[in-house]
């Protein structure tokens, strides 16, 4: 998809859910945003701006309720998210905007439903005490607030990249580091570049990550999404744990540097448990 039909499509998806959610914040009290005025300063792209602002009193639309609408705004920033991670320069920027202005919606729902500002933290790190299961909405709830830092990560030939996936206070869940032991110099088809990949799991959740691995020399990638499953599809840390493995590339890379791109997908944890009441 080319950066101008996913500028077209997320513009779409922005009139839609602001005009959807914003009907339903008009009868919002004193203080709810009464409209987008307050995030359009922390929009940086011309694109997304000229769709920020929505006046409550005429936004006229059916959404289904306030259920339907913050379930549909939820799922809009998880597939940004998700779209960031492999988006770069004008079109990141852009993702990262639509992000700042559905969340700013997403909020004001919230609020409208129960006179709250922020989502409820959902704290499901790894504890050793009792814990419950997360509800539905409780899941989609922590996906929303998701993230990896950093997006990309670089590795250098001889050394390591690390991830972070981080929850809504910014406290580490789970964390990617993958190392380059070393390359073969052999011909073809049997030079292999060796990669030692630890994954830890700090969380009372199932993990499953998915990602790629991208050597910037223009001919394509190290490992895509298949690859890196068919990798760690056995390895994937109990909750509370972490898992060492050594995996072989089939590519070599012609530079001696890749980039480390784990993805968002709504299974990257799941049958999530929390020690929340």
């Amino acid at each position: 998809m080319s950066a101008r039909t996913h500028v077209r499509g997320l513009k779409d998806s922005l009139i839609l859910l602001l005009v959807v959610s914003m009907f339903h914040l008009g009868l919002a009290n004193a203080v709810c945003p009464k409209d987008t005025s307050d995030v359009i300063p922390q929009i940086r792209t011309q694109s997304v701006r000229d769709h920020a602002y929505v006046d409550i009193d005429s936004a006229i639309a059916d959404a289904g309720g306030l259920r339907a609408a913050e379930q549909a705004i939820r799922a809009q920033i998880v597939a940004d998210k998700r779209g960031l991670a492999s988006a770069s320069g004008d079109t990141a920027d852009m993702i990262q905007d639509a992000i700042t202005l559905n969340q700013f919606v997403l909020d004001a729902i919230v609020c409208r439903k129960g006179g709250r500002t922020r989502m409820k933290y959902l704290d499901v790190r790894y504890r050793n005490q009792p814990t419950r299961p997360l509800t539905n909405e409780e899941a989609i709830q922590l996906r929303g607030q998701l993230h990896w830092k950093p997006t990309k990560a670089v590795l250098i030939e001889g050394s390591s990249a690390q991830t972070e996936l981080l929850d809504g206070k910014d406290q580490t869940l789970a964390v990617i580091n993958i190392s380059w032991k070393r390359t073969d110099r052999a011909l073809p088809p049997m030079a292999r570049t060796y990669y030692a990949i630890r994954l830890e799991n700090h969380t009372n959740c199932v993990f499953s990550v998915d990602a790629e691995l991208i050597a910037d020399d223009g001919i394509g990638k190290v490992a895509d999404f298949a690859i890196w499953q068919n990798w760690t599809v056995l390895h994937q840390p109990d909750r509370g744990k972490l898992q060492f493995l050594e995996v072989i590339g089939d590519r070599i890379p012609r530079v001696n540097w890749s980039t480390l791109v784990p993805a968002m997908t709504d299974s990257i944890l799941s049958q999530c448990r929390t020690s929340d009441g």
